[in-house]
């Protein structure tokens, strides 16, 4: 595919040329993907904004890698433009550069970026939202459809994490979740095969794995009685926590609820008291050391 590169090449200088700029392209090697960049500045007399002229390279790029030829809708996904002069702005556009791949992680593909794009577009939202917003869909988990906890993701993805363009949002709500299917393991004895924060290279990706996996535990807990969101999260922390010193007042503190409240539900939905659900947790986990250690 050498020869086929050289033509897009020659292809962008053109453009350049006929619009009064100077310019290089090249191919960046980033993480797992091989991506086309251009390296450009105006003449004395540019006819075209450098705004422009970015959106005129991907049009020329686009007409001359051609649709059928490659699957580049996917990746050619925007450029990012500024006035960079001298060694030290030419390292703040490297580092600038960077942020690129977060807004495509978001999926902002197929326009030019300026540096102002984020303050005119992004929809602010603090992680005290995303945090709410996760724990209503582990009541939905514990008490609602499946359809409505799907619904929620989608709340959670589209109108929260997506338009913030923030990577800080998208991790607490990873770290939330994961804390959550956790959960859902702990408690009912599922397997779910989970992957690392690093490994979604979009926010689609991700939507994908957590609605496979509620849409998975939903399945394997069938028609099985589901616990309420304050016994799953207290069961949960019993579960982490058995070895040390425990009391109602302590885990009452951690699900944020009243301990005698608290006492009445756990022995209602769990079948036994607190004291007594502890004790024979503790009571197996001798007898597997007793039978399986020195």
């Amino acid at each position: 595919g050498v020869s086929s590169i050289y033509r897009v090449y020659d292809a962008l200088r053109q453009a350049l040329a006929k619009n009064g700029y100077d310019g290089h392209p090249f191919l960046i090697k980033e993480d797992n993907s091989k991506q086309m960049g251009v390296l450009f500045s105006p003449g004395k007399a540019p006819a075209l904004a450098p705004e422009q002229m970015a959106q005129r390279l991907y049009e020329v790029y686009m007409q001359s890698v051609g649709e059928r030829e490659y699957n580049v809708k996917g990746y050619v996904s925007t450029s990012f433009v500024g006035p960079y002069a001298g060694y030290e702005q030419i390292h703040t556009a490297f580092l600038q550069a960077r942020e690129l791949n977060d807004l495509i992680f978001f999926g902002v593909r197929d326009r030019v970026i300026t540096r102002s794009f984020r303050e005119e577009t992004a929809r602010p939202c603090d992680v005290t939202a995303i945090l709410g917003n996760v724990r209503r869909l582990i009541h939905l988990v514990c008490d609602g459809t499946l359809a409505q906890a799907l619904r929620q993701v989608d709340y959670l993805l589209d109108e929260l994490v997506a338009p913030s363009y923030s990577m800080i949002n998208f991790s607490a709500m990873y770290t939330a979740v994961e804390d959550l299917l956790l959960m859902l393991e702990t408690v009912y004895g599922l397997r779910l095969e989970h992957r690392p924060r690093d490994a979604f290279y979009t926010l689609g990706a991700y939507g994908d794995y957590l609605r496979g996996h509620l849409r998975e535990a939903f399945a394997k807990i069938g028609g099985r009685p589901r616990y309420s969101a304050t016994i799953l999260i207290a069961l949960s922390y019993i579960d982490r926590n058995f070895t040390r010193e425990l009391s109602l007042t302590q885990l009452s503190e951690y699900v944020y609820a009243n301990a005698s409240t608290l006492s009445s539900q756990f022995n209602a939905e769990v079948g036994m008291s607190l004291s007594e659900y502890v004790t024979g947790l503790r009571v197996r986990y001798a007898g597997e050391l007793l039978a399986g250690t020195s």
